[in-house]
């Protein structure tokens, strides 16, 4: 579930609304001190008829709401003549695209969120170890060259880079390992044992 979660939030971050988990806390409180009152208490069975009327009234009337789960359940709906008509055409589609799959002409791109992860990882280290040895040298020249100043000045200038981009990689590294942990509840914080409705 972790890695689940990982490569939810690392492509798209959701988030989902305080008030829902509110309501949800206090739908569960209401059936936990009913049950705890009255062994036969069902809050499903109690909420209903009102959730019932709610849906009938999401049409308008009751009258629509059935005429349409009718023609729902029976198949006359436009979208449903609709995919009548244009089904022949999807499934020869269909046929063509797999025909072509085994031919070879197309060839389908699965992907694989871990390794794509480890392949980030990598490159973020071969850019921090290439930096850093790239930084390392242009130092050491600089430090040994007999040349004046300014001549030395480019190699300071180059140095300084390789060096922030060294930085840069150090930091897309930690935030990477930062992510890792929480995702897999390891680390210095457990967040299984947070407690949510807390401050």
């Amino acid at each position: 579930l972790g890695q689940d979660l990982f490569a939810t939030q690392a492509e798209r971050p959701f988030v989902i609304p305080p008030k829902w988990t509110f309501v949800f806390r206090a739908f569960s409180t209401i059936d936990g001190i009913g049950k705890g009152l009255d062994q036969k208490f069902d809050l499903s069975r109690i909420s209903q008829p009102y959730l019932r009327e709610l849906a009938n009234l999401r049409d308008g009337s009751t009258w629509r709401s059935v005429l349409k789960e009718v023609g729902r359940r029976v198949g006359l709906r436009p979208l449903d003549i609709q995919q009548v008509v244009t089904q022949p055409r999807r499934v020869a589609s269909l046929v063509e695209s797999v025909r072509r799959i085994e031919e070879g002409d197309v060839k389908p791109r699965v992907r694989c969120l871990e390794l794509e992860r480890v392949i980030e990882r990598i490159e973020l280290r071969q850019r921090l170890i290439g930096s850093g040895l790239g930084a390392a040298l242009l130092y050491q020249l600089v430090c040994g060259a007999t040349c004046g100043y300014l001549k030395r000045v480019p190699l300071i200038c180059a140095a300084c880079c390789l060096s922030w981009e060294c930085w840069r990689a150090w930091l897309g590294l930690t935030t990477l390992e930062k992510q890792r942990l929480r995702f897999a509840n390891e680390g210095d914080r457990k967040f299984d044992e947070d407690d949510v409705y807390m401050a």
